[in-house]
């Protein structure tokens, strides 16, 4: 049975950035809705999908007021969705993750909690904390070995270059209050990059993020956005890298606060 939120618990706005994902949509939209409370929200941000994506999420959500479709035809890309996403948001609790079922929606009341009962500000769902586990290299792929191989040495590097004192670099799968994000710069990059400066801002800022364990599946549907060869995944790593670096200099004002504010499980 799944975990069951809280009814004294602020108000959710939980975004979903979907682009072609109409094999996952009406899954993941019934498993995701059946967590939440009449004043809760879902918000799908989809990119203009040539496959309906759209159109297939606004038929699930007819007779379900607190499904909102939000269809964007220009400035398309992950980032930019989830800037208008947030936008969008009514309540004070927002959280966000992957389409593509690879990040189960079942993990979101747990965030919550964690983020409540913790008296945190951010709470991350961490493949690489006690309980946390990356099982997509299972598949035997080479292609998808390599991408867990390229996570892990992102992590590595962002311990190094940035601070040991968290572990998902490139998670995605995050929950935190509006207000916080109001503290922080906008979301910035293309892609999943977003994710590294927004996190090592809010943990030099002093912020309290914590990190949650939940495992990581291969997608069973649909292709795949983050990399489709060997060279592509290569081009992104280096970018990647540059990015830490980069993030470290542009933050590096901030070092006067004790990046001890950031606990791991």
């Amino acid at each position: 049975m799944a975990q069951i939120i809280n009814p004294q618990t602020p108000s959710i706005s939980v975004m979903l950035p979907t682009f072609n994902e109409a094999l996952n949509i009406c899954e993941l939209l019934t498993r995701t809705y059946a967590l939440l409370r009449p004043q809760d929200e879902i918000l799908v941000i989809d990119d203009n999908s040539p496959d309906q994506t759209a159109k297939i999420a606004q038929n699930f959500s007819q007779d379900k007021p607190n499904i909102k479709i939000i269809c964007r035809k220009n400035n398309r890309g992950l980032t930019a969705s989830l800037r208008d996403g947030i936008k969008e948001c009514k309540n004070e609790i927002i959280i966000w993750l992957d389409a593509d079922l690879s990040q189960p929606p079942e993990h979101i009341p747990l965030l919550i909690n964690e983020l409540i009962e913790k008296k945190g500000r951010i709470v991350v769902a961490s493949r690489y904390v006690n309980g946390g586990e990356d099982v997509r290299g299972n598949s035997g792929l080479p292609l998808i070995k390599f991408q867990v191989f390229l996570s892990n040495t992102l992590r590595n590097l962002a311990k190094f270059i940035l601070t040991d004192k968290f572990n998902d670099w490139s998670s995605g799968y995050i929950c935190l209050y509006k207000k916080t994000l109001e503290n922080l710069s906008p979301l910035e990059g293309a892609h999943g990059e977003y994710f590294i400066p927004l996190i090592y801002q809010a943990i030099i800022q002093g912020q309290k993020v914590l990190e949650f364990p939940y495992t990581l599946t291969p997608r069973q549907k649909g292709e795949s956005k983050t990399g489709t060869s060997f060279l592509g995944m290569c081009k992104t790593g280096t970018q990647y890298l540059l990015l830490l670096l980069k993030t470290r200099w542009r933050f590096c004002h901030y070092r006067s606060t004790s990046a001890s504010a950031c606990i791991k499980e």
